[in-house]
């Protein structure tokens, strides 16, 4: 066979061997430099805050409503342990005092004054976004029933009206639906949150009246 033959198709194999090493080189290099899809990667926001949702549930009122006030009740004035204020409080009923707060207790039937620092007077708005929402929010299965403002003897207030479950019973365990009121007084740096509960049903208008507005300041 002609040696020149030979050598021509020799070159020719490895020229076409060359050719598809470049080829496929090519590809590589090609599916190395593909632009991948635009997808863009963020962070998720965190969720918002879960308003807390008290578990406890409102209990239903007494079928037979208990803790009226008797008219006969008498009411003995209370003058404060820090001589800030003083209040007619029913006689005979158990009392707490701490500081210049006051708890004073009949069974279910109560009535508390609680006395605490304050920059500004309280407003309706003031206690709808502060003291009212705390209350549904902290308090045992509590519902608002209104804020209003209202003058009384002892001088401008704010008064909230709202239902709540009471504190178990320490020796029965029993617990009842309560209505109560309570009033926000201030003056000179001081508030002053006067509340009034029995159970739901009872009729306490006359004898919460003459509490409330027994209420003065002695500053």
């Amino acid at each position: 066979m002609d040696k020149s033959f030979i050598s021509c198709n020799h070159k020719l194999f490895w020229a076409a061997v060359l050719i598809a090493i470049l080829t496929i080189m090519s590809g590589c290099q090609s599916s190395k430099t593909q632009t991948l899809p635009n997808v863009s990667l963020q962070k998720s926001a965190p969720a918002a805050p879960v308003k807390a949702q008290n578990a406890e549930k409102p209990l239903p009122p007494e079928t037979h409503p208990f803790g009226d006030i008797p008219d006969s009740q008498t009411f003995v004035k209370y003058n404060s342990a820090d001589g800030r204020y003083s209040i007619k409080v029913p006689e005979g009923w158990s009392r707490t005092v701490k500081g210049g707060s006051a708890v004073f207790v009949d069974k279910f039937d109560g009535v508390n004054i609680d006395i605490t620092a304050a920059a500004v007077p309280p407003t309706v708005k003031s206690v709808q976004s502060g003291a009212a929402a705390d209350l549904e929010r902290h308090g045992r299965a509590v519902t608002i029933d209104k804020v209003l403002a209202v003058k009384l003897p002892g001088g401008s207030s704010v008064e909230v009206d709202f239902s709540s479950n009471s504190a178990s019973d320490p020796v029965t365990g029993r617990q009842v639906r309560l209505e109560n009121k309570r009033y926000y007084f201030f003056r000179n740096g001081k508030e002053v949150a006067l509340t009034l509960w029995a159970p739901q049903g009872a009729d306490n208008v006359d004898q919460w009246k003459t509490i409330a507005e027994s209420f003065g300041w002695n500053l």
